[in-house]
């Protein structure tokens, strides 16, 4: 092969490589400009921007006994692909976190909150679309502390300090005809709390006052933790007249907190009912007590009809609350307790039957021996001792060893205080007033 043959094939090869070249050039093109148009095609018919939300909150006080302040919550999901899947936290600034599930993608929503002593709540909304992608969007309020009840301190100075030792109400209304009462009102009603020596510790409406409620509501249990702190236990013979506030079975707290006495039956497997409350006591130390009560009010009544919520809280706290009932459960026909049996909150149990509270000669029981007394008041040391419980029951025994329902009995012991010697420095026209509540600090 001469030069210039070579040459021309040479020339050749080159001139077809550089086409083949070219039309792969073109091929890549094409498929570029392909993959490019259907992205284009794709995010223009989805509308595809990126998955975002926004969200707003806005908080004010409330005038309500069992909350502090109204969180009202707004937010929008856009872009990604929809459906979303919408959940929102609200975290408290004891940290407590309330969770909602399933929520739409745009909406507002108020929330009510139990925090008087103020301070900040974050709130998160996080949504995911279709394809898994996801965001949040987060803000936060701050809460500005609630006022606090004022408790008037004549009633301090002259009612609520002289029932350290011992106070307790009576089962019917009578006027004084001795000392007259500080507030100069001589008719003592069944929901004043009363202290030896014939002192009205505490009207009626000053153990409601942090529930602004002004009528008489009775008084059915009564345990004094805290003179100084004016922090009492009880319940009311009534149910509030403020729609949802409480019932006649709930057991109060003087700094407007609430436990729901389905809370106190949980442990029993009944759920959603109320028995009543005619005694109680509370067993731990006095400075867990107060805490817990802290506690109680912060979270709200709602809060504690959550299954097991309560006895939860007992247990961490080392505490337990001893009660009785105005019902027997759960039927009458089977019954798991008598509405004469002390009970335990923590543990669902019965601390004391009503046979075992009474002397061995009174036929207390039931099937066995026949009859149950009730269990109308109880009070304890708070190390929870059996044999220091002294209580008062529904009905009187005339036999021997006999007693009154007003009477104040040890535990297989019998009568340690007569209802006369309760209420005689009063001078009622009577001397039988029967007795309703009852605590003992050292009993």
């Amino acid at each position: 092969m001469n030069r210039f043959s070579f040459a021309l094939r040479k020339r050749a090869s080159k001139k077809e490589g550089a086409s083949s070249g070219g039309i792969w050039i073109s091929v890549l093109l094409f498929v570029g400009l392909i993959i490019l148009s259907a992205s284009a095609l794709t995010y223009s018919q989805t509308g595809s921007a990126p998955l975002s939300i926004e969200v707003s909150a806005s908080v004010s006080q409330v005038d309500d006994p069992d909350y502090s302040h109204a969180l009202e919550v707004s937010w929008k999901v856009t872009g990604g692909t929809p459906p979303y899947d919408v959940t929102l936290e609200i975290v408290g600034p004891d940290g407590t976190t309330e969770v909602h599930h399933k929520e739409a993608s745009e909406g507002t929503r108020q929330f009510k909150l139990a925090h008087p002593d103020g301070g900040t709540v974050l709130v998160n909304v996080k949504a995911e679309d279709s394809s898994g992608s996801s965001a949040s969007g987060m803000t936060s309020v701050s809460l500005a502390p609630s006022p606090r009840v004022e408790i008037d301190e004549g009633v301090l100075d002259k009612g609520v300090l002289a029932c350290r030792k011992m106070a307790f109400s009576t089962e019917e209304d009578f006027v004084t005809q001795g000392p007259e009462p500080a507030d100069g009102n001589p008719i003592i009603s069944d929901g004043d709390l009363l202290g030896e020596g014939c002192v009205v510790c505490a009207r009626n409406a000053d153990l409601l006052q942090a529930f602004k409620v002004t009528v008489d509501l009775g008084l059915d249990a009564v345990d004094i933790i805290d003179v100084d702190r004016y922090l009492v236990a009880f319940s009311t013979e009534l149910d509030s007249p403020n729609t949802g506030q409480f019932t006649a079975g709930d057991l109060l707290i003087t700094n407007g907190a609430v436990i729901p006495n389905a809370a106190l039956l949980y442990g029993f497997h009944l759920r959603r009912v109320d028995l009543g409350l005619d005694a109680v006591h509370f067993v731990g130390e006095s400075g867990k007590i107060i805490e817990f009560f802290d506690y109680v009010k912060s979270a709200g009544r709602e809060y504690w009809l959550r299954e097991g919520g309560l006895q939860a809280s007992l247990r961490q706290y080392g505490l337990d609350i001893w009660f009785s009932t105005e019902g027997t459960g759960p039927y009458p026909t089977q019954p798991a307790f008598l509405d004469g049996d002390l009970l335990s909150a923590r543990d669902g149990i019965i601390v004391a039957r009503n046979s075992l509270l009474l002397p061995p000669g009174v036929p207390a029981g039931i099937p066995n021996r026949g009859v149950d007394f009730g269990l109308d008041a109880v009070t304890c040391d708070r190390a929870g001792n059996r044999e220091h419980i002294h209580f008062s029951t529904e009905i009187l025994y005339k036999r021997e060893p006999g007693f009154t329902d007003g009477d104040v009995l040890l535990i297989l012991d019998g009568v340690v205080y007569t209802n006369k010697d309760l209420v005689h420095c009063f001078e009622p026209k009577s001397n039988f007033l029967g007795l309703d509540a009852l605590y003992i600090d050292r009993p």
